[in-house]
């Protein structure tokens, strides 16, 4: 018996004392046994061999439902056939505790009140049974302690469409770049250039324009910095434009581009033999340099930008590529504003044509209290041996440590393995009341099949409050065959905790 029910019980029993002791002439009121049976807390007892923290793990107790769970699953792996649990309720009969189908306990009944620290297995069915005080009302309540049954990187797709991309005709080559929050598709279609830009992509809002070059554009060279856009020649001149419709030429010549740097571009100009690191146009004190020998010069993934404390400036990450010897690397380069160097520690497998993005996931801290941290995940792209990558590879620190994820971050069996597609995260904003945020304008395609022991926590009942939250969608552009045939597709596909408003 708790201190609570402890309570109680002597209250009645003085009462029953100064009852007795009374005389019959006086007028008392007699006391009534209360039908209580709610739950009021739930917590497991500290055991530090076991997981540090362990009694600060937050119980939601759904009492209209008369469930008893921890919303943040405990990591993978952790022991839950031994757990002691803390258990405050109301003055009672009778509390059971009824565990079927354990691992250690398969068929056992535990009288709470009298084996309050015995252990409980909670690899089985847990009841927990309560008859109110009075005799009237009995309780039961379903009891579970969730355990994580996956690998941190394992990240469910939860929600994957598509729609065309936005042609006139049937594109035969495409690239997409981001600028001020805006997005330009150029698209080379069968006697012209396209030019398609959106800021509301959810919506399918394009405004499309077929372009008046005064040269032929090398499409997958379109660039974005800051405040422009730039695009090579087939003869590798360099041409600049603000709204992607209108172009002109910088004078400049450059063998191939590789990302923006805030408002510079980046890129490997071609001096007799030698490959050079350049900028356009050149930032105060930058001078070019000759690449090192390994440097890729062509066939880098997109750019990621990070920040840290360590460094005065930003630096942009790019993955992959092809060096000046034709070799492809796996490594990751950094540019902190004047110099490229090498940041890899545990590089991918050589790839050319990768497609990177940094995204959200998820770790429970010492307190138990989900945080975000930040995940990169790479896609696509052509190994050392021109076969397609059809494996999405993670990285947990800015690009320095990679490896394989796990099943369910793979893409869909449906999205073919591809390279020189583009990825851009955009954030939608949802309530509990809306959609997973697909508009009418995309087609729907099933998810992955999930296996039996996963499970998706959905939001508890909002009772008419409306939740709202910003949640990150990965769009993935075009991407070719091995066969360099263009996919006319645009997929959305968002992580399955994304989607849903996390449990407070």
């Amino acid at each position: 018996m708790n201190r609570k029910s402890l309570v109680y019980f002597f209250m009645i029993a003085l009462f029953a004392m100064v009852s007795c002791n009374s005389s019959d002439t006086e007028e008392y009121e007699e006391y009534v046994l209360p039908s209580d049976v709610a739950i009021t807390s739930f917590t497991i007892s500290a055991n530090d061999d076991l997981l540090e923290n362990l009694d600060s793990v937050y119980f939601t107790i759904d009492l209209e439902n008369r469930r008893i769970f921890n919303a943040d699953s405990l990591p993978k792996g952790t022991d839950v056939s031994r757990l002691v649990v803390n258990i405050t309720y109301p003055l009672v009969q009778s509390i059971k505790l009824k565990v079927t189908g354990g691992k250690v306990m398969e068929d056992e009944e535990i009288d709470y009140y009298q084996q309050s620290t015995d252990s409980i297995d909670f690899t089985g069915n847990v009841a927990l049974e309560l008859v109110s005080a009075d005799g009237s009302t009995t309780a039961t309540y379903d009891i579970k302690v969730n355990v994580h049954q996956m690998d941190p990187d394992s990240l469910y797709w939860n929600s994957t469409s598509r729609r065309d991309l936005p042609a006139l005709n049937s594109p035969l080559a495409q690239k997409t770049v981001m600028m001020a929050d805006k997005l330009f598709c150029l698209m080379k279609e069968a006697s012209q250039y396209v030019i398609s830009s959106t800021s509301d992509i959810e919506n399918d809002d394009w405004t499309t324009e077929v372009l008046q070059l005064p040269f032929t554009p090398v499409v997958n060279s379109f660039t974005s910095t800051d405040d422009a856009l730039y695009l090579l020649s087939d003869s590798n001149e360099l041409y600049k434009s603000a709204d992607g419709i209108n172009w002109t030429s910088t004078g400049k010549q450059f063998e191939s581009l590789i990302c923006g740097y805030e408002e510079y571009l980046l890129g490997v100009v071609l001096d007799g033999s030698k490959y050079v690191c350049d900028m356009y146009p050149r930032r105060d004190g930058f001078l070019p340099f000759e690449a090192e020998s390994d440097f890729p010069v062509y066939g880098t993934s997109n750019a990621i930008r990070i920040e840290n404390v360590w460094s005065v400036t930003p630096q942009y990450i790019v993955l992959g590529g092809i060096d000046a010897s034709g070799r492809k690397t796996g490594a990751c380069w950094g540019f902190d504003g004047s110099t490229w160097g090498k940041i890899s520690n545990r590089c991918m497998p050589a790839v050319s044509g990768a497609t990177i993005v940094s995204y959200t996931t998820y770790t429970v801290k010492d307190n138990w209290k989900t945080d975000e941290y930040v995940t990169w995940l790479a896609f696509g792209g052509r190994e050392s041996d021109d076969s397609m990558r059809d494996s999405v590879y993670i990285s947990y620190d800015n690009g320095m440590n990679w490896m394989k994820g796990g099943d369910l971050i793979q893409l869909p069996e449906y999205i073919p393995a591809f390279d020189n597609a583009q990825a851009f995260v955009i954030s939608h904003h949802l309530t509990a009341r809306t959609s997973s945020g697909t508009g009418s304008a995309w087609t729907s395609y099933p998810s992955r099949r999930l296996p039996a022991w996963y499970h998706i926590v959905k939001p508890a009942s909002t009772r008419g409050i409306e939740y709202e939250w910003d949640c990150p969608y990965i769009y993935l552009f075009g991407g070719e065959d091995a066969n360099g045939v263009l996919s006319n597709s645009i997929w959305k596909g968002v992580i399955n905790r994304l989607s849903f408003k996390p449990i407070i």
